[in-house]
């Protein structure tokens, strides 16, 4: 934040633009793989934390994980409107999410079939949307340029932090849990490395 912040003062349009897709790029590199780790470590998480009772809730750490993804990117969307003092843009994109969640649970209701994973999944759907419309509203003000590709590039090679959660679960071994977390998070360290050095080298 602060480096982009500090880009601001006397800067262009161009110059405020390109600040910003330094700061979304460094966000992407942290945020996708830290969602994705939080994932493939759940079962051993929840195998520490909490009692057998319990270990039915690994699912809900996944959801918790794109939930706080998709409300952290859109944090750094907002920092535009507060950058080009239009802070009154971030308005339409919340409401709709709002709306959104407001009508799924009105429907569900309705119909009584509202249950946590219902919940859970409009909660990380309407984060997306969110997300998306103030993706809209950046373009809009600054007319940036996505990299695309890099986005892709990341998801790609994030995309082995979710096998873990296809062969393991709650139920398998500590040590083998801790392995596969140990692996996952050195994986996880390695995407930060390799897309770190491509930031670099694109400057």
């Amino acid at each position: 934040y602060p480096q982009y912040y500090a880009a601001l003062p006397n800067s262009d349009l161009k110059q405020r633009a390109k600040a910003w897709e330094i700061l979304w790029k460094k966000t992407i590199i942290v945020y996708i793989p830290c969602c994705f780790l939080i994932i493939s470590v759940s079962s051993l998480v929840v195998k520490l934390l909490t009692a057998k009772t319990f270990h039915h809730v690994t699912s809900y750490v996944w959801f918790g994980a794109f939930i706080e993804l998709f409300r952290q990117l859109s944090n750094i969307a907002y920092l535009v409107s507060h950058g080009e003092k239009k802070t009154h843009n971030v308005i339409l994109p919340y409401m709709i999410g709002g709306l959104f969640l407001a009508s799924v649970f009105f429907i569900t209701i309705y119909k009584e079939i509202l249950n946590i994973n219902i919940i859970l999944t409009a909660l990380v759907v309407a984060g997306l949307i969110t997300y998306l419309y103030n993706l809209f509203m950046v373009k809009k003000m600054i007319n940036n340029k996505f990299d695309y590709g890099f986005l892709l590039k990341t998801l790609v090679i994030s995309m082995p932090l979710l096998l873990p959660p296809l062969f393991l679960s709650v139920e398998n071994n500590f040590y083998i849990l801790f392995g596969a977390g140990t692996l996952s998070g050195l994986w996880c360290l390695g995407v930060f490395y390799k897309n770190i050095l491509y930031i670099q080298e694109a400057k």
